[in-house]
This record gives C-alpha cells, structure tokens and sequence, in this order.
C-alpha cells in the first residue's frame, strides 16, 4: 500500500553555492518545497526554471553592525 505524504517545504539558508546549493538541489529533484535564501538573488534565480511550484527565493544577508 502507497501511502501520500505532504511534500515537506525545507529552509536553506546559503543556497547559492556549496552544500547549500548541493541541498537545495536534492530536496528539488525529491519533490520537496524549498526556501531558499542567498545574499544575492541572481544566483538562485535558476532554481525557479524548472521547479515554479516548489519554490521561493528570498534574499539574507547577515552582516555585523558597526558602532
């Protein structure tokens, strides 16, 4: 018997290039939902091509604050 579970949606920060990006791309191709950040959009911009409908970009950046 085949059970349908709900896609799981993943929260993966760094995903524009190394193990995030490795990540990102695996959980993709699973058939999972991926949000997936990066100081710089366009460099995940290719994660919308072939996935619409499981996933969203955002944009983080996290820098020290000078006083």
């Amino acid at each position: 018997m085949t059970q349908s579970h709900p896609s799981r949606t993943w929260f993966i920060t760094g995903a524009s290039t190394g193990f995030g990006r490795h990540l990102a791309e695996e959980v993709l191709k699973a058939g999972g939902n991926v949000i997936a950040t990066a100081r710089n959009p366009e460099q995940v911009a290719d994660f919308e091509q072939p996935a619409q409908l499981q996933v969203e970009l955002a944009q983080l950046g996290i820098q020290a604050h000078k006083n």
